[in-house]
């Protein structure tokens, strides 16, 4: 058996050279890291902005992403994370003292953040900017070199973000490498310190074994069906309105957007309407003419979705489709089983189906059955109400009266829980994640002590007095 770390026969050689590259860069690396995170941060940002216009248009190729969806979801939330990192990095680097127990007199105990080392982070498509350099500017901020792995899925952001890491880090602290899954398969093959996966569940399983052989630490951000709760104390305008902006935004490839609503089955036909006006707002009666709505990424991708829409059972409002442009139009399901194809598998579009319930017991006795969600909305104005499901379905994050908002904010730690995921970033959370906590004790040559040294004869019962036991 060959050693995947030296045996490049199979790895194209851009592979091999960005992980060994980047494991040199950061064994050199000799900048206090409050200096380089701050520099490193400076360089990636003033690169975006020269290039900010490029990406837009390149969202617009890749996903025909509206301006303003491009620059508020993708831009923007990187300019605030950016800013967030430097702020969190000032402080974040100073070593925390500890107390020292009795039984090491003279001693002074502190902690250390380091960072990892080389990061391997391999980003989705839905957001390609957004879930490629945010963990990417992490990684940087904890004082790691970075391979960055886009998707083949948006070929132009990949190559515009291979332009941008060139520009800003001519040394190679960031490195891109382009390609299919081959290059993915072939950059796991290699040995870094840290792994960030951003994905579907199928493949993180496979990233984890992977990081297993190693023994690398790694966070995966996974999928899942995050439900919507809508209790008969909704304000249904308010729940059916944010509901389909959730829904609809980047035509449902969000890997937090609502994937199907709970309905309290007295408010059921009143939310439906309503969802149905909401959408007419934002698209009018034709959204396949709107400039404010993406598109389906691939045929693949449509296809499926299209495939899970075909089997199911229940009834379809609005099924408009175009294979020639992957248009998917915002539709409804409604009279939807637990065992329909549409609730077999995340449906990462913007088809939402609506499920009727009776009361809340009934809610918690079928969420606690089905895998945890990366996020769970409750809409409700009781607050005991709402607060009582978020305690009994789990999630790893969500919302009260809304969706989707929790991702944007860089206070909050964003990640998924059991299937879902496992591990959180944005703003200092990022910095936790991409290092490692090292403790350091300090102990003074003199006085020395030889109370500890053998010769043990005598010195237990002075021991247990010392340290009461």
């Amino acid at each position: 058996m060959t050693d995947p770390e030296t045996d490049d026969r199979t790895v194209h050689p851009s592979v091999l050279s960005a992980a060994v590259d980047s494991r040199r860069l950061f064994a050199v690396q000799t900048q206090p890291l409050k200096t380089r995170a701050s520099d490193a941060l400076r360089k990636l940002e003033m690169a975006v902005r020269n290039h900010e216009r490029e990406l837009i248009d390149v969202l617009w190729k890749d996903l025909r992403k509206p301006e303003l969806e491009a620059f508020v979801s993708e831009i923007s939330v990187l300019y605030q994370e950016i800013q967030k990192l430097r702020k969190c990095a000032r402080r974040f680097f100073r070593p925390v003292r500890h107390r020292t127990p009795m039984s090491f007199f003279w001693s002074g105990s502190r902690v250390r953040h380091e960072p990892y080392g080389a990061v391997l982070v391999i980003a989705p498509w839905n957001y390609p900017v957004q879930l490629s350099l945010v963990p990417v500017a992490g990684a940087i901020a904890a004082g790691n070199s970075v391979v960055l792995k886009p998707s083949e899925l948006t070929p132009h952001v990949a190559a515009l973000l291979e332009t941008i890491a060139r520009e800003a880090f001519p040394d190679g602290l960031l490195r891109v490498v382009t390609g299919d899954h081959r290059e993915a398969e072939a950059l796991l093959r290699q040995k870094f310190d840290y792994i960030f996966y951003t994905g579907n569940t199928k493949v993180g399983r496979i990233v984890m074994e992977a990081a297993a052989r190693h023994l690398t630490p790694l966070t995966l951000e996974l999928g899942g069906k995050s439900p919507a709760i809508v209790t008969r104390n909704a304000d249904l305008d308010i729940a059916a309105q944010r509901i389909a902006w959730g829904k609809c935004f980047n035509a449902g490839q969000t890997c937090v957007a609502p994937d199907y609503v709970l309905v309290e089955r007295t408010v059921h036909d009143t939310f439906l309407r309503k969802y149905q006006k909401a959408l007419a707002r934002m698209y009018g009666a034709n959204p396949e003419q709107s400039s404010d709505y993406s598109r389906i990424v691939n045929d693949r991708h449509f296809n499926r979705i299209s495939g899970l829409i075909d089997r199911t059972e229940g009834t379809v409002w609005n099924d408009v489709r175009n294979p020639g442009t992957r248009f998917v139009a915002p539709m409804v399901v409604i009279d939807v089983g637990w065992n329909d194809a549409l609730m077999s598998e995340e449906i990462f579009g913007p088809v939402l189906p609506i499920l009727k319930y009776d009361d809340v017991p009934e809610v918690f006795e079928v969420l606690c059955r089905r895998p945890k969600p990366l996020a769970l909305y409750v809409f409700s104005k009781q607050r005991r109400e709402s607060e009582g499901i978020l305690q009994r379905v789990p999630s790893g994050g969500g919302c009260i009266n809304d969706v989707v908002i929790h991702v944007a904010s860089s206070e909050l730690p964003f990640g998924g829980v059991g299937d879902s995921g496992f591990g959180r970033y944005r703003g200092v959370h990022s910095l936790r994640t991409f290092t490692y906590e090292r403790a350091i004790v300090n102990h003074r040559i003199r006085p020395e002590l030889r109370f500890r040294y053998a010769p043990y004869k005598g010195k237990l019962k002075i021991v247990r007095r010392l340290v009461g036991q």
